[in-house]
C-alpha cells in the first residue's frame, strides 16, 4: 500500500512546475463504518449519524451519505468527507492526509482517500501526445481520470424517464468514452415534491478537451436540445449547473466498482 501510495504522489509531482498555482482542490475521504445489509439496500447505516456529523465538525470537514443507485434497484451508501482546499499539490495531499489521520484517530476505518481539481490541472491529459497511453488507446495512468457531476431536478413519477434516458446513455450507440451512473444525496430531503437525482459521468480514455465536449453532448441529450431523432422518445429533463472535475489522487478507484462498473 505505501508503494502504491507513493507512485500515486510521485505522479501527483509531474509538471508542478508547469502549473500557476495556488489551484482549486476538493477533498473526499471514505469510511467503513460498519454498515449493515438491509432489505433492498445493500448496505443500510447502522452507526449514528449524529455522531458522524459532530466527528467531521471536528476535523472541519462536511459529513456526505451518498445513495449509490446499482442496477438491480438496489442502494449503496458511501459515506465520506467533503472538503475544499485551495493550494498546490503537496498542501493538497497533506490535508487529506490530515483528514484521513484525524478520522483513524477518532476510530474510523478509512478505505478511500480522493482528491479531485480542474480539469486544466497540469497533470490532466490536454492532448494525445505520442508519449501519453491514450495516444495507444490506454486508459489515463495512477488511476486517474475526469468526473462530471449534473444534478438533474425530477418528480417520484419522472424517476423511470431518468433511468431509461441514462441506460441509453452507457449503450454503444451513443459512443461515449465513459459510464454514467445516478445517486442521490442521503441528508438533502426534497419538500416540494421534487428532488435531484446525481449524474456522474466517469472517463479515463479521453483528454480533457474531449471529455468537455463528450459532457456538453450529455447535457443537450438531458434537455432535449438535440438534433437526434432517435431521442425523440425520451423526456427532457431540467438540471443545476454542472461540475467537470479531474481526479488526480485515489487511493481505491474499485472502491466503487460495484456501482461504476456494475462490478460484483
Amino acid at each position: 500500500m505505501l508503494v502504491k501510495k507513493s507512485e500515486k504522489w510521485g505522479s501527483l509531482q509531474v509538471g508542478e512546475e508547469k502549473a500557476t498555482f495556488p489551484l482549486p482542490f476538493e477533498i473526499h475521504v471514505t469510511v467503513d463504518v460498519g454498515l449493515e445489509v438491509g432489505e433492498g439496500v445493500l448496505n443500510s447505516w447502522s452507526g449514528s449519524i449524529s455522531q458522524f456529523k459532530d466527528d467531521c465538525k471536528d476535523i472541519g470537514v462536511k459529513p456526505i451519505v451518498i445513495d449509490l443507485e446499482i442496477n438491480d434497484g438496489s442502494i449503496l451508501k458511501d459515506v465520506m468527507t467533503s472538503s475544499k482546499h485551495f493550494g498546490d499539490n503537496r498542501s493538497a495531499y497533506e490535508e487529506s492526509e490530515r483528514i484521513v489521520s484525524e478520522l483513524k484517530d477518532k476510530g474510523y476505518k478509512v478505505v478511500r482517500n480522493k482528491i479531485e481539481t480542474v480539469p486544466w490541472h497540469p497533470a490532466a491529459p490536454q492532448n494525445r501526445d505520442k508519449d501519453h497511453p491514450l495516444f495507444h488507446g490506454e486508459p489515463i495512468p495512477n488511476g486517474c481520470y475526469f468526473e462530471s457531476h449534473i444534478g438533474i431536478i425530477i418528480s417520484p413519477e419522472e424517476k423511470e424517464d431518468l433511468n431509461e434516458l441514462v441506460d441509453f446513455l452507457n449503450e454503444g450507440i451513443c459512443e461515449f468514452s465513459g459510464t454514467a451512473k445516478l445517486s442521490r444525496n442521503f441528508f438533502k430531503r426534497s419538500e416540494s415534491g421534487k428532488f435531484v437525482n446525481m449524474l456522474t459521468y466517469r472517463s479515463n480514455m479521453v483528454t480533457s478537451k474531449e471529455f468537455e465536449s463528450e459532457v456538453r453532448s450529455i447535457e443537450k441529450i438531458i434537455s432535449g436540445e438535440n438534433d437526434w431523432s432517435l431521442l425523440s422518445n425520451f423526456k427532457k429533463f431540467d438540471y443545476e449547473k454542472v461540475e467537470i472535475e479531474y481526479a488526480v489522487y485515489d487511493t481505491n478507484v474499485t472502491h466503487d466498482a460495484k456501482w461504476i462498473y456494475n462490478e460484483k
